[in-house]
């Protein structure tokens, strides 16, 4: 338990004045007697404190995702506890202010926006998962210059939601075009595998976790020659069949 008191003299025990707060398991009920110094009662929200360990991300799955948004990313790192005030931020969106002619400040800072967030779930110690939302286009200028396909964002996490304590990790979130397979050839192979596949499409992000499915099957080898064009040896299978192809990233078609 943790002790409050406005005077020092009379300390109210387990007393607070917040649920979400002082309850991150959210296991204990939300009024109580708190008993002071001078066995005096009043109802107080009832609950305990907790420190943890300083958590961190280090990886994303997948690591790239429409800029659409929902998407569920999850985020792998340590330290995590369940909580009901976990969040996850994408990011920034403009608060109605963003200037896309002055963006930044002196120091090179985003101004006019405020945190793209959204609520997280708590899986276990070492993973935490979360919805994307969707991409605001004109603070990253998506769609223009080198941004024209995709744009990088940090993805960090809160365990208690305050802005102040977000993971401090680097690691980039990648938004991107929506992937779309435009034609493939050849359009047949034989079933004994080893032919190489054109996927045509007119945006492929580079990634390592790139793979190509034909039907439940992954190619035997990927290589992505431009962000228009990859190329996938097809498998062996057991029978002639049409099948449908895919390309994904870390599992995410």
């Amino acid at each position: 338990p943790f002790y409050v008191s406005l005077d020092s003299q009379s300390w109210f025990s387990g007393c607070a004045t917040n649920p979400r707060s002082d309850d991150p398991l959210n296991e204990l009920p939300t009024e109580r007697k708190c008993p002071t110094a001078d066995d005096s009662a009043v109802e107080r929200w009832y609950g305990t404190f907790t420190f943890i360990e300083v958590y961190n991300a280090t990886r994303f799955k997948p690591s790239v995702a429409p800029v659409g948004g929902n998407t569920m990313i999850t985020i792998y790192g340590e330290g995590f506890v369940e909580t009901v005030d976990i969040r996850c931020k994408f990011g920034f969106v403009s608060d109605g202010t963003f200037d896309p002619d002055n963006p930044e400040d002196v120091a090179g800072e985003l101004t006019g926006v405020t945190p793209n967030t959204v609520s997280g779930t708590f899986i276990d110690s070492f993973s935490v998962k979360c919805m994307s939302p969707e991409l605001d286009k004109g603070v990253y200028g998506f769609g223009v210059g080198a941004n024209i396909n995709y744009v990088l964002v940090p993805l960090q996490v809160s365990i208690n939601g305050l802005e102040t304590e977000y993971t401090s990790d680097t690691n980039p979130f990648v938004y991107s075009s929506q992937w779309v397979i435009s034609s493939i050839f050849p359009r047949n192979s034989p079933s004994i595998g080893g032919t190489t596949i054109t996927f045509f499409g007119p945006y492929f992000h580079d990634s390592t976790s790139l793979m190509c499915k034909f039907g439940n099957l992954f190619a035997t080898k990927v290589q992505r020659v431009s962000a228009q064009q990859v190329l996938c040896r097809a498998p062996s299978v057991n029978i002639h069949q049409r099948i449908n192809v895919s390309i994904t990233v870390d599992g995410s078609t």
